[in-house]
């Protein structure tokens, strides 16, 4: 009983690492696509997915001032800034493009100026990879 135990146990061990994304030796073992997901997962590294672009801003800010130059499109329309300071990533080649965004999703201050700040999301990418449609 112990072997069968111990067997279902290093199977199902073998199938969870199978659906968790991998960049480097590193795990990526949540998959969110929603922004609910990323609600439910602040602060800890994730896998994205969605269609990769330009930020676009809601409305016209104040000042001429860009915090970042892209953002992921979910699959619920919801868009999430993406920082772009990892030097190692060509950005621009994913513009319009489905990706797969391997990251921490940062939840917290994402822009503080001297009269103002935001909080929200942000993904920090370490690796981003294009999806096959």
């Amino acid at each position: 009983m112990k072997k069968f135990f111990f067997s279902l146990l290093f199977i199902g061990t073998l199938f969870t690492a199978s659906n968790a994304q991998q960049s480097g030796k590193k795990l990526y073992p949540i998959n969110c696509s929603t922004l609910k997901c990323l609600n439910e997962n602040k602060n800890k590294d994730v896998s994205v997915q969605g269609v990769f672009r330009k930020y676009t801003p809601g409305h016209p800010g104040k000042g001429n001032t860009m915090f970042w130059d892209w953002e992921i499109v979910l699959s619920d329309n919801s868009t999430v800034p993406v920082k772009s300071t990892y030097d190692e990533i060509n950005y621009s080649y994913f513009e319009g493009k489905k990706v797969l965004i391997k990251g921490t999703n940062f939840f917290g201050t994402i822009i503080k100026g001297e009269a103002e700040e935001c909080v929200g999301f942000r993904i920090d990418p370490v690796e981003i990879a294009e999806l096959k449609k």
